[in-house]
């Protein structure tokens, strides 16, 4: 019998909560966290975009690199994130990397279009 209460008392332990689980505090905190540092880099990366784009128009018009670079760079950052937002099991890494290139693709022939003709 005593067997069984060590038993017991050891499958008790082991069910419990571990202390270096992540609590719920410290989840949303971390999760701000990253919704901060995203803002930044694309409040970053578009600020860029609009100054490669002014001064694509009054100085140099080599500056449509640092514009096309950085609209491309905001949708990359953006589709990441999204990704890790929105996880989504049931599509296969080709079906996602196949969609996130043609987007991206899409994007950068659209900037560097924009920035061609303009």
């Amino acid at each position: 019998m005593a067997n069984v209460r060590d038993y017991l008392k050891e499958k008790e332990k082991r069910q419990k909560k571990p202390s270096f689980e992540v609590g719920y505090k410290e989840k949303i905190r971390s999760h701000k966290l990253a919704i901060f540092y995203r803002a930044i880099l694309s409040a970053l990366l578009a600020a860029a975009g609009v100054a490669g784009l002014v001064n694509a128009r009054a100085v140099d018009r080599r500056w449509r690199a640092v514009y096309v670079l950085s609209l491309c760079a905001l949708m990359m950052a953006l589709k990441i994130s999204s990704m890790f937002v929105y996880f989504d099991v049931s599509s296969t890494p080709i079906e996602w990397a196949f969609s996130t290139m043609l987007e991206l693709t899409v994007v950068g022939i659209a900037g560097a279009g924009a920035a061609l003709c303009w």
